[in-house]
């Protein structure tokens, strides 16, 4: 496992391809708990889109005129659970149209729910899959931490990594290639697609299911399903796909 600062360089044998992670529902008050992968091959691309996205709203006469669209945007960058409803439209468009592929794991959180331990579990299975199903790439994993605990998590998801990548090692396909783990912060843009995906998806569970077509999380789920691959209930041991999509 790595623990150099930067990711692992691509090679002819070895092609990069970035994990992009977050999670939500975690609180006491959300019904369920979901971590979201976002798969990008050119993450320079696809943050630089992101980015002119973002100047251009800025500059957006109309948000202006809602009293905190503009801060929030400013202070926070797209941040899907306190973006104004018409950032939230406009980033989604900019992601129905962005190279990428998203893997969500979620549970509907029992009783008691011992966070931490749900933490490392959905995010463990949800990595497990990601690894073994790109063995033949060099791999960096990026997940959001701005806390005081940065240095502590990034240890922590280097022990899940590490305890994945030996178990994903005896299949046929032999060990994956170089991983390199790392945390940021609001300057990196490419964890805003997997905070969208995670949170239109707990949304809808939260508030839109039942055929909810009319509802504003149906809609935004069926706008982003196109580059939602999985969606694995852990408990029930369901996985959603575009053949089988979430009801």
């Amino acid at each position: 496992m790595r623990s150099a600062l930067r990711p692992p360089l691509a090679t002819p044998s070895s092609p990069l391809v970035h994990l992009f992670l977050d999670e939500t529902g975690f609180d006491p008050r959300s019904t369920f708990a979901a971590f979201a992968c976002a798969v990008v091959e050119d993450a320079t691309a696809v943050a630089d889109e992101i980015v002119r996205l973002r100047e251009k709203l800025l500059r957006d006469p109309f948000l202006a005129e809602h009293r905190s669209a503009l801060p929030d945007l400013r202070r926070r960058g797209f941040h899907y659970a306190s973006n104004h409803r018409d950032v939230r439209h406009e980033f989604i468009e900019l992601l129905i149209q962005l190279p990428f592929q998203a893997y969500v794991c979620f549970v509907e959180k029992p009783s008691p729910f011992d966070r931490r331990s749900w933490l490392d579990r959905l995010l463990g299975r949800l990595l497990f899959e990601r690894l073994r199903a790109h063995r033949a790439c060099a791999i960096d994993i990026c997940f959001e931490q701005t806390d005081s605990r940065l240095a502590r998590r990034v240890r922590e998801v280097t022990a899940i990594v590490e305890t994945c990548v030996a178990v994903a090692s005896r299949d046929r396909g032999g060990l994956p290639g170089p991983v390199h783990v790392r945390s940021a912060g609001k300057e990196e843009p490419c964890l805003s697609v997997a905070d969208y995906v995670c949170g239109v998806v707990r949304t809808y569970l939260e508030k839109g299911g039942e055929g909810a077509s009319v509802t504003y999380p149906a809609k935004d789920l069926a706008r982003l399903r196109p580059k939602i691959r999985v969606v694995h209930d852990y408990l029930r041991g369901v996985f959603y796909t575009r053949r089988n999509p979430l009801p």
